[in-house]
């Protein structure tokens, strides 16, 4: 590694400590310095690292995010309405560029999101640019840390028997993990750092990387073990797929280790002991002071759903309900409402639901569906081409016949991003800045997985 990229590399480990540490971003005003912080990173990253000639794949994916941030900020141009919060009214405008076009409801909201995508994008662009270098690993390295850490935190508080995130918070959440507000948002982001770790875990086996191995296992163990400690039952569930996914995609690897120490016990060197050891004292450790939050949320849920008082799947079901409706073609539609409407349009909706949702609806619990609801299905295709995209880019890059020691990341991020995607058909992980921020940063690593021709960068390799 370069040292400029060293310094890069620090910075974004800085930027992603600050932007989980302050609650995770879920702070609207938090969220935005975050995306200030990294677009400044970013630009340095652009500005700095040494361009490559793109794959046709990367292209594809820079035109289809140009032509989403095009169509977005045609939709704040061409506003339909502004929501005055005085009022509770929307205020419609009498003058528009395009009468029949694609325009928001709600224009400072979609304003503020645009902003907020506009410097996502950025990191897309150098998360593409870093994948080209070999020092990317350095990046993805941080997440799994992090998520050992975030674990570590959690369990500090669980044993102090904190009320509020960092001791100090005014706010006191019901359910808090770590810096994270909501508990469920840090499952989410455990399994996500877990399945990186797990790659790097399997990177590192029969390689002689002995300590390696150790330290990949151990910090991949903590992330999957804070998942259950979070007490979240929708994390609790992803879980079992990103572990069984995990195993999945590093089937050969895997088996060809526990081969070879079946064929000669003492294969099972020192470090791979140590590993069993901590890994016990590990269970002991979660099951005294983590899961048992977690067998209680589990326990009454099963109650509740046994008497037909399962009040969290209903509310999900009667909200995803209002939001089809919502997206239908006479009302969002093609075009949808605008980028970020969703918390100002949908007491309207819910106003004359049939069977509407209790409590005040912030985030949909669906952000497939709500994306649709906000974008439109135009907007919508758009975004899950890059989502789907970037996976299938992954997927091309791992059954590649061309031996790279970078193949078992690759399949982490996949499983990672998959991982986010299935939570987030029944949750909100991408309604926080934090979580966008690092699944932007991995598809961006998917995307310019392919190289075309030479890159002007060669340097050590980071696994």
């Amino acid at each position: 590694m370069k040292k400029l990229e060293i310094v890069l590399g620090t910075l974004f480990a800085f930027l992603v400590a600050w932007v989980l540490g302050r609650f995770a971003s879920a702070d609207p005003e938090i969220a935005k310095h975050s995306v200030l912080l990294a677009m400044g990173w970013s630009l340095l990253s652009l500005l700095i690292l040494p361009r490559s000639t793109g794959h046709f794949f990367s292209k594809v994916a820079t035109i289809t995010l140009v032509i989403l941030l095009c169509y977005g900020w045609l939709m704040v141009l061409n506003s339909k309405a502004s929501f005055d919060f005085m009022a509770l009214s929307f205020q419609e405008y009498q003058q528009r560029l395009w009468d029949g076009g694609p325009g928001t409801m709600t224009r400072n909201a979609s304003i503020a999101k645009m902003i907020e995508i506009t410097g996502l994008s950025m990191v897309f662009w150098a998360a593409v640019r870093w994948r080209r270098t070999n020092s990317w690993p350095f990046l993805l390295a941080v997440f799994p840390i992090l998520g050992a850490t975030i674990t570590m935190i959690g369990l500090y508080h669980r044993v102090l028997d904190a009320e509020s995130i960092w001791f100090m918070d005014t706010r006191h959440p019901p359910t808090f993990f770590a810096p994270f507000v909501y508990n469920g948002h840090a499952g989410a982001y455990l399994n996500f750092a877990g399945a990186i770790g797990f790659g790097f875990w399997v990177s590192a086996m029969g390689h002689g990387k002995s300590a390696k191995t150790l330290g990949w296992g151990i910090l991949t163990l903590m992330c999957f073990l804070g998942t259950l400690a979070t007490a979240s039952k929708g994390a609790t569930l992803v879980l079992a797929i990103t572990v069984g996914l995990s195993f999945f995609l590093h089937r050969r690897k895997v088996l060809m280790v526990l081969r070879s120490i079946r064929e000669n016990p003492r294969n099972l060197k020192l470090e791979g002991k140590l590993f069993l050891v901590t890994s016990a004292v590990l269970f002991l450790v979660f099951g005294a002071v983590g899961v048992q939050k977690l067998i209680v949320r589990m326990d009454d849920f099963i109650e509740d759903a046994q008497d037909g008082r399962a009040a969290t799947f209903e509310g999900r079901k009667q909200i995803i309900s209002v939001m089809l409706g919502m997206s239908a073609i006479d009302e969002g539609g093609w075009f949808g409402f605008g980028p970020g409407s969703f918390a100002t349009v949908v007491p309207f909706f819910l106003s004359v639901a049939d069977d509407p949702p209790r409590g005040v609806w912030l985030h949909g619990h669906c952000d497939p569906v709500q994306l649709v609801t906000e974008w439109g299905y135009l907007g919508a295709s758009l975004w899950f081409i890059l989502a789907i995209g970037g996976l299938a880019v992954g997927l091309k890059t791992v059954r590649s016949k061309r031996k790279s020691s970078s193949r078992s990341l690759t399949s982490g991020i996949i499983v990672a991003l998959i991982s986010l995607g299935v939570h987030s058909c029944f949750d909100f992980p991408f309604g926080i800045v934090s979580l966008k921020l690092v699944a932007i940063v991995c598809c961006g690593f998917l995307w310019g997985a392919v190289k075309s021709g030479r890159s002007p960068h060669h340097g050590p390799s980071g696994n």
